[in-house]
């Protein structure tokens, strides 16, 4: 019995370690050795797909008798999950005038039903067992792997600075926006274990090296998503971690005004690093430069203004040459796709878990690592990427929403 509840423990941990980091390690350290990119993303991305989602289905398998508790959040998750896979259904296969290619539907219904829903229910059904000690060390040293495999393979990375002219991703399967986040995953890492870890030894190097690479690659990307998401979280954690909360309002305020003051000399600075991110964040920082978003935004607005209540289309279609597309806001895309009822639904889901976030943060639990990867996923969606295609997003909103039964084990 001992040795089938370790065989169980190993998949469980090790399904939640490839969630995490998994695509991005794997891409990481095996795309160098191919040298055409593009099959290398083909040959790579779907064998590991199909082993995440066999690993996932067998974690089910094995926990299949498990008394597990579903909270009303959890339950009404699954609800929206729901509504949205109907809307999909109704603007892929039932509407006249949306003509999606196979490939792209197939692409679509992979990430619902292969990737992000047992991925999501696997987590649910297994969260009384995972050890997140275990995990957080294993997915720190895949994550310092990936990133030092990153900047020794990808040689634009290793580029001078003024020879940037363009955002940069990690690999050919690895986008500048979600490579700049997995830097920002590294420095949310490396912090909390030296906030953590009390002992000096081979970790405190992890850590350190964790901070550092994650902090060249969030800068590197020159996306400005993470680097701004870096900031706003850090400012939230300090918040969440002063006994006191005037302090906390003290802190920032100050975090504040120095980082006005010394706005020029920070710019500077990352300007030595990727003068792009540097003269995007000034865009922004100066000019309010949102003219990449605006277009989207307009388009969902309307669509949701024209279909208040039932919404009008879960995606943007035939935008910029692109068949299938999306406002880049989680909210925008479930008001213009699911009108008020799922708006409003994915907004009360959002509200509880920063509730729980701030709570599991402020209490300094033994694991809030996890939420502080749950925020980043949330600021990450507001401004890229959707809903049905994120599986770490849906993964970790249900972590929220079942944690609770864990502390009444």
């Amino acid at each position: 019995m001992l040795k089938k509840e370790k065989v169980i423990g190993f998949f469980v941990n090790l399904n939640m370690i490839l969630i995490l980091v998994g695509y991005q390690f794997m891409t990481s350290v095996l795309t160098p050795f191919f040298n055409n990119l593009e099959d290398a993303t083909q040959i790579i991305t779907i064998p590991y797909r199909a082993a995440t989602l066999g690993i996932s289905l067998l974690v089910v398998l094995l926990t299949i008798f498990h008394k597990v508790k579903v909270s009303f959040n959890t339950k009404l998750f699954w609800f929206f999950w729901v509504l949205y896979i109907l809307r999909m259904y109704y603007d892929l296969f039932l509407r006249s005038d949306v003509l999606i290619p196979a490939d792209k539907t197939y692409q679509l219904w992979l990430y619902v039903f292969g990737i992000c829903m047992p991925q999501a229910f696997s987590v649910q059904r297994t969260l009384h067992l995972i050890n997140f000690n275990t995990v957080f060390k294993w997915i720190s040293v895949l994550v310092l792997v990936a990133l030092t495999f990153t900047l020794f393979s990808n040689q634009m990375i290793l580029m001078e600075a003024d020879q940037i002219n363009h955002r940069i991703g990690g690999n050919a399967a690895f986008s500048s926006i979600n490579f700049g986040h997995f830097g920002a995953t590294a420095m949310f890492l490396g912090v909390y274990g030296l906030v953590r870890k009390r002992k000096l030894n081979l970790w405190l190097l992890v850590w350190i090296l964790l901070i550092l690479l994650g902090l060249f690659s969030v800068i590197r990307s020159g996306s400005r998503g993470p680097f701004v998401a870096f900031i706003l979280i850090s400012i939230f954690w300090m918040f969440c971690s002063s006994r006191f909360k005037v302090i906390g309002i003290i802190v920032t305020a100050i975090a504040f005004i120095l980082s006005a003051i010394f706005i020029d000399e920070i710019l500077d600075g990352i300007s030595k690093v990727s003068p792009l991110m540097s003269y995007r964040l000034e865009q922004t920082i100066y000019e309010g430069d949102t003219s990449e978003r605006e277009p989207l935004y307009r388009i969902a607005i309307e669509q949701f203004t024209d279909h208040p209540f039932f919404g009008g289309q879960f995606a943007i279609f035939y935008y910029d040459d692109k068949v299938l597309f999306y406002p880049h806001n989680i909210i925008l895309d479930a008001f213009m796709g699911l009108g008020f009822i799922g708006g409003i639904i994915l907004l009360y889901l959002l509200i509880s878990s920063i509730r729980n976030i701030y709570h599991y943060m402020n209490i300094k639990d033994k694991n809030y690592w996890i939420f502080i990867l749950l925020l980043q996923q949330i600021m990450f969606n507001m401004a890229s990427g959707n809903f049905y295609t994120n599986p770490l997003l849906s993964v970790l909103l249900v972590v929220a929403f079942q944690y609770k039964y864990l502390l009444k084990k």
